[in-house]
């Protein structure tokens, strides 16, 4: 039988009593075009200049990101553990600095404390008889018998198993090679922050911008006495238009191909398989990136809320987190010190012999159950083969950055 709880729900919004809505004018608009038809309607002519004027001579790049991207993915795991501790860490700091700023009311706690073992008050504490024993030892009184011990507490490997080196240690020395890179990017997403926050503060108001005077430096400083000759380029371009006699050149030893030699051996590229694991392995990455974005948005919010950007509605809670207890209900006392007390006026040799018990604790196999051998050394084994086989696959080499500057292209 359930207990009747009547519940205080708030979750409505909360709308003024004196707050007027008005009748959208979207409908009577829409009917009003049906009703006239496209006839009615002014014809326009639009110039579209969405499109980007790019010159002629211009030289577009190509786009490092993807290989930024793709080294991202690799060491997500890695990555992801740092943002971890950085998250837990501002986390923490921001409801401290709440606390200390008093944006965060904290409620009156009266605490009991319970720490301390419970000992009955009948009961006698007999002296240890640890000291009279060491004494003993120490005066030499005693002959104590030799033990022969077999230490067991190292591990047990088996003669096959081969433990391969981690490589956490490289991935480190490779993160903090590129430290800088890293470095400049996670300042640029800062600064983009506290840009975006700042401007949302100005066009709400809660920031007041002082009047600046500038003073335009832009144009180059050109001395009094410099004097500029003309340029020799239209000169150049009109002896070029007159069609000037050009000498013969017979053929050109061409050796503008590279060079490689006859035993040179190009290994084939493992980016595609290392792309296809990584698109495999999509939403786990995509829930991990979400889980990032939600503590920098949460932290967003809190920053907020303490400069005053965020003005929060008065709540009144209901707290109902105390237990429900009847007020006819009866606590019993424990039984435990009168039959502790029993046992302990009891001698042993009154208490009653108990057989060996059916001892089911060790889990139930079936006599069919076939338990499989782990795949995981072969599958290491037949990894390590082929990476020494091609060692242009590994990951440090095929992620490496073609060209300079990669680590700071900005990332989607």
């Amino acid at each position: 039988m359930m207990k009747h709880v009547e519940v205080d729900d708030r979750s409505a919004p909360a709308i003024d009593p004196d707050a007027k809505v008005k009748a959208a004018a979207q409908p009577a608009m829409f009917a009003e075009l049906q009703n006239k038809g496209a006839a009615d309607l002014k014809h326009v002519d639009t110039v579209d200049k969405s499109a980007p004027r790019i010159s002629d001579d211009a030289h577009v790049a190509p786009d490092s990101r993807p290989a930024l991207l793709d080294e991202i993915k690799a060491k997500a795991d890695g990555i992801t553990e740092y943002a971890g501790r950085v998250g837990t860490k501002d986390a923490a700091t921001g409801a401290l600095k709440a606390i200390e700023a008093g944006a965060a009311e904290l409620k009156h706690v009266e605490t009991v404390d319970k720490s301390a073992p419970v000992i009955e008050g009948d009961l006698k504490v007999k002296a240890a008889a640890q000291p009279a024993v060491f004494a003993e030892l120490q005066k030499g009184a005693a002959e104590l018998k030799h033990v022969e011990t077999v230490d067991k507490s190292a591990p047990v490997i088996e003669e096959h198993a081969h433990v391969a080196s981690s490589a956490r240690p490289a991935l480190l020395d490779e993160i903090k090679a590129k430290a800088d890179g890293i470095t400049e990017y996670a300042g640029r997403v800062g600064t983009k922050q506290n840009a975006s926050e700042a401007l949302k503060a100005i066009e709400a108001g809660a920031a007041e911008l002082k009047h600046v005077e500038t003073v335009d430096k832009s144009a180059p400083v050109i001395e009094g006495d410099l004097k500029v000759k003309a340029a020799a380029q239209p000169a150049v371009f009109a002896e070029l238009q007159r069609s000037p006699s050009l000498k013969h050149v017979e053929a050109t030893n061409d050796r503008s191909a590279p060079v490689i030699e006859a035993e040179t051996k190009v290994a084939p590229n493992a980016r595609p398989a290392l792309l296809d694991e990584i698109k495999s392995k999509a939403d786990g990455i995509a829930e991990v990136a979400g889980r990032c974005d939600t503590k920098q948005r949460a932290s967003m919010v809190l920053k907020a809320v303490e400069s005053g950007a965020a003005e929060l509605k008065h709540v009144e809670t209901v707290d109902k987190s105390v237990p429900v207890i009847e007020g006819d209900l009866k606590v019993k006392a424990a039984a435990q010190p009168a039959v502790f007390a029993e046992l302990q006026n009891t001698s042993p040799s009154a208490l009653k012999k108990v057989e060996a018990s059916n001892d089911r604790s060790a889990p139930v196999i079936e006599p069919s159950t076939a338990v499989k051998p782990n795949a995981r050394p072969s599958i290491l084994g037949e990894i390590k083969q082929k990476v020494a086989e091609h060692p242009a696959a590994r990951v440090s080499e095929v992620m490496k950055p073609k060209t300079k500057g990669c680590m700071g292209c900005a990332v989607m």
